[in-house]
């Protein structure tokens, strides 16, 4: 069978790029710009309503014989992973779990096109492909081109003022390079975010079928009212994200997006026509009606619509606009297609739709979506509406996407699991989004908590933080025995209290010898702490000697080279300082050096508590970025919490205010263990470090999981919540009931609410590992949620999970370490 063929440059509508703009052979002037939509699942019902008024008035703006076309494409691809570290083995095995993993990529174009009389109402037979192109009679003039120039710069700006990125893209990205493929070759190729260079693929058109290249090709146009939904909305309800009580909106054409799970593409449409001819037109066909009415009651019940178009059009001062929109997909495999047919079918059927797939008009909507050619789209597959609807049906949600640059944590997004970059401590702060890096962090046992606190402290010590963790329950001890060994000792630090190996430490020694005040003075309230009860009063004088003692011991260190413990503290207060005190006649009822000493006896040399001050092993934890203090087993000990509470204190004040430090991130997690610390008479301790960590480069993390903590504790309200401009919700369908309270509290906004809610209510499990998700809200100014998923190896080394844990237990000890324990069980 013979087959006609012309060479696709003779049909192609377009003409050349000129002054960053495409010219078509109509002369149609078309500026295309790129449009950064807001991240999905992250806007509220206000966010969806404001975005509508943001479009109507971004099209009124324009001037007549405008046509926009907004096209937003999907295209599946590969997860591409790496950058990390090879020493890192969780790293490389998140690398490893993420590699490959398909999703869909989204971007969003406008091509604002100033066409003709002629051209805006161009119906198919008159398209390019099918007939000569005939330039008009009727030439644009240079003032016409600066008026439509300066009306898209208007359009730009109207949509910036509402938050959505616009840029002009440049001759390089719209017609390519001979190294890299344009956005038109891109579309005329059906090769989606590919940039490197191909040949153009053929175009075959049949009565039944339209292939590009190897693929054919389907649409799904929506040109008829009679096809749309009696009423549209501006947002629609996610019904499994939402509550009985809340409403987790989407936007209205969600489901012709990322739910369908395939490469395709949205193509919208705007005729901006002269108001006056549109509604002659009407009024026209309106006559007709009447003059049919007799004929058939149809004719008189439309031409009852008809008046009712043109009233409200003149009392409400109404935009008439003719809009389209159509879904395109390809696949190279005929069945593979129909089965996208049938979801994407699916998918406008759940927006009220009665649309069929177009089969003898496609090779024109394709024309027509070529970026520039807008007037090329055929006018009977256009409907007339008012603006206002129009816009409803523009695709105004995006990827989500890293935010910040380098530094953050790795967390998935919701739909696909693709790995993203998430940092909240520092890029909210550069955005003015945050005012703290400080983070309270609220789950009910199970939810995921311990798990998520592991995810994030590992990246940041492998961002060369330095950590410092009060716990209970044993939650990081995985971590730290895999940093332990991969340092070969030198980090990842486990205190942890057992009769056979108690905790111990060293207040006195200092690597460098340097003896700041602020480290005299946190020896000071250590002394004062073994030796006074909580309500008896310290007097002046016993600060002042025990100021004078601990600086006089710490200079005799210095001079003699001895290594500083408590023993040889207490040795010096036998010796030393009772002579010093003899020689000024310092009265016991001033000083009372024997009571000191006796009450100090217990751990000195052989007492009972002799183990907790005198370490020789981790004496000087400031070069140690790793550090757990496990204080389950002694949180009820009246003796050794209050010490431990003091000596983990010490442990990062030291840090945050040492000048070797000052430029490293350093970061104190509390799980749980808060509420122990603040009975002990040490809750100035948490208040303290949520108000003045900011200015050293910290951050101060709570963690807690009932709702009574942070409804009925003021220390929680008045000092951590407000000072956490980063809130992190887990599952909270537990407290679903009471989550009024909570969000009071927290001062969360309805948004913040319906999207905390949704957390875990749709979990899409299929070829990912089980997962959890979080909420993360940065002081109101973002919020969205995220899923945790992690590898195997990662899995094995955070899990709190007992029957977990001891098998990790069993292997390391069968294996010899816990790296190799990993690496075996990760092969099962």
């Amino acid at each position: 069978m013979k087959i006609k063929s012309k060479d696709i440059e003779d049909k192609l509508p377009l003409l050349c790029w000129e002054n960053g703009c495409i010219i078509s052979k109509a002369a149609d002037v078309t500026v295309p710009l790129r449009v950064g939509l807001p991240q999905v699942f992250s806007l509220g019902m206000d966010d969806f309503n404001t975005l509508h008024q943001t479009w109507v008035r971004a099209l009124k703006s324009l001037p007549d014989y405008t046509i926009v076309h907004k096209q937003d494409w999907f295209w599946e691809c590969g997860c591409v992973t790496g950058g990390h570290d090879t020493s890192s083995v969780l790293g490389n095995a998140s690398d490893k779990h993420f590699d490959g993993r398909r999703h869909l990529k989204h971007s969003c174009y406008i091509y604002v096109t100033l066409s003709s009389v002629r051209h805006i109402a161009c119906n198919s037979f008159f398209s390019a492909l099918c007939s000569g192109n005939v330039v008009d009679e009727e030439k644009l003039d240079d003032s016409a081109v600066k008026a439509f120039l300066d009306s898209v710069t208007q359009f730009c700006s109207i949509l910036e003022s509402s938050g959505l990125a616009c840029t002009r893209l440049t001759s390089e990205e719209v017609i390519g390079t001979p190294e890299k493929f344009g956005v038109v070759e891109q579309y005329l190729t059906l090769a989606l975010g590919e940039d490197r260079p191909m040949p153009l693929c053929d175009i075959v058109c049949t009565p039944t079928d339209t292939k590009i290249g190897d693929n054919y090709l389907s649409c799904f146009s929506l040109s008829d009212l009679s096809q749309l939904p009696s009423e549209v909305e501006t947002y629609r309800r996610h019904a499994a994200y939402s509550t009985d009580n809340t409403l987790f909106p989407t936007g209205y054409t969600y489901t012709l997006g990322f739910t369908l799970p395939f490469s395709h593409i949205y193509n919208q449409y705007f005729f901006l026509e002269p108001q006056k001819s549109v509604i002659s037109r009407v009024e026209k066909r309106g006559r007709e009606q009447q003059s049919m009415s007799g004929v058939s009651r149809e004719n008189a019940i439309n031409k009852q619509f008809n008046d009712q178009y043109l009233n409200e059009c003149v009392s409400q001062a109404r935009r008439c606009v003719r809009s389209a929109a159509n879904i395109m997909l390809w696949d190279k495999n005929y069945l593979s297609l129909m089965k996208k047919n049938t979801l994407t079918g699916t998918s406008l059927a759940s927006l009220d739709c009665t649309v069929n797939k177009t089969e003898t008009i496609v090779p024109q909507i394709f024309w027509g979506g070529i970026p520039g050619a807008a007037s090329q789209y055929p006018s009977e597959m256009t409907f007339l509406t008012f603006l206002e609807q129009a816009c409803c049906l523009i695709y105004n949600e995006g990827n989500n996407v890293d935010i910040g640059d380098g530094f953050g944590i790795r967390l998935c997004d919701r739909i696909f699991g693709v790995p993203l970059n998430i940092d909240i401590s520092d890029y909210p702060m550069q955005r003015g989004w945050t005012d703290n890096r400080n983070k309270f962090i609220l789950g009910p046992s199970g939810s995921g908590k311990s798990f998520f606190t592991n995810h994030l402290v590992r990246q940041y010590y492998e961002c060369d933080s330095h950590i410092v963790i009060v716990d209970v329950g044993d939650s990081y001890q995985g971590l730290a025995k895999l940093i332990f060994e991969q340092t070969c000792g030198r980090d990842g630090v486990y205190f942890k209290y057992t009769e056979e190996n108690p905790i111990s430490f060293n207040p006195f020694y200092v690597s460098d010898k340097v003896y700041t005040v602020e480290k005299k003075e946190q020896i000071a309230a250590l002394i004062f702490c073994l030796w006074k009860n909580e309500n008896e009063f310290i007097t002046k004088a016993e600060e002042t000697h025990i100021s004078v003692a601990i600086s006089g011991y710490l200079d005799k260190v210095v001079g003699s080279g001895d290594f500083p413990c408590f023993d040889g503290f207490y040795d010096y207060l036998k010796s030393d300082f009772t002579g010093y005190l003899s020689e000024h006649s310092v009265r016991k009822d001033n000083f009372d050096i024997d009571n000191l000493l006796q009450v100090l006896s217990p751990y000195y040399a052989d007492g009972m508590y002799h183990f907790l001050l005198n370490a020789k092993e981790n004496a000087d934890l400031l070069d140690k970025r790793f550090i757990v203090f496990e204080i389950d087993s002694i949180k009820d000990h009246k003796t050794l919490f209050p010490v431990v509470t003091l000596m983990l204190m010490d442990t990062f004040i030291s840090k945050m205010r040492h000048p070797s430090l000052s430029m490293k991130r350093k970061v104190i997690l509390i799980e749980e263990a808060w509420k122990a610390i603040s009975k002990s008479g040490t809750a100035y301790f948490i208040k303290y470090l949520y108000k003045t960590v900011r200015k050293h480069f910290g951050e101060a993390v709570v963690v807690t999981q009932e709702v009574d903590d942070i409804v009925g504790n003021e220390i929680v309200k008045n000092t951590i919540v407000a000072n956490a401009d980063c809130k992190i919700l887990l599952d909270q369908r537990k407290y679903s009931n009471r989550f009024d309270e909570i969000r009071q509290t927290l001062a969360l906004s309805e948004k913040e609410t319906s999207i905390a809610l949704s957390i875990n209510r749709d979990l899409k499990i299929k070829n990912r590992s089980p997962y959890k998700e979080v909420f993360i809200t940065l002081n109101g100014n973002f919020s969205s949620v995220y899923a945790v998923e992690v590898s195997k190896k990662e899995y094995l080394t955070y899990t709190t999970e007992k029957k977990e844990k001891e098998r990790m237990l069993q292997a390391e000890s069968r294996y010899g370490s816990f790296t190799e324990a990993l690496n075996q069980l990760n092969t099962e």
